[in-house]
């Protein structure tokens, strides 16, 4: 039996400017994406707003390298259990879903009230 080497296939490397433009795109007909408000090691934050409701929300994009490793379905799953929590001082999970091999999840946008001294 003759052995076939194996093909080395370069990974998939996105930029953030691609991912945002992913985003974008994706969700363009309920969310307007815009701008990236933090990020971690298994997701980017983008402030957005909210189309047929009228409200600020923060899209959570999922790292596309984790999602590929760990694959979607336990992720929708998990964020399905996420948006039935209904306990004090818990952001809600208001929507959730893939685009374009992509992972996210929408919650409220948090506002840190200031007073006239700050």
């Amino acid at each position: 039996m003759r052995l076939t080497p194996r093909r080395r296939v370069a990974p998939l490397v996105l930029t953030m400017a691609d991912l945002f433009s992913r985003l974008q795109a994706g969700v363009a007909d309920r969310y307007r994406v815009d701008r990236e408000i933090g990020q971690g090691g298994m997701a980017t934050a983008y402030v957005d707003d909210d189309l047929p409701h009228g409200r600020k929300v923060a899209i959570k994009l999922l790292t596309p390298e984790l999602g590929a490793i760990i694959g979607g379905e336990p992720f929708l799953a998990e964020f399905r259990v996420a948006a039935n929590l209904q306990r004090p001082h818990f952001l809600g999970l208001i929507d959730s879903g893939e685009t374009d091999g992509l992972l996210f999840n929408v919650m409220p946008r948090r506002v840190v009230a200031r007073t006239t001294r700050s």
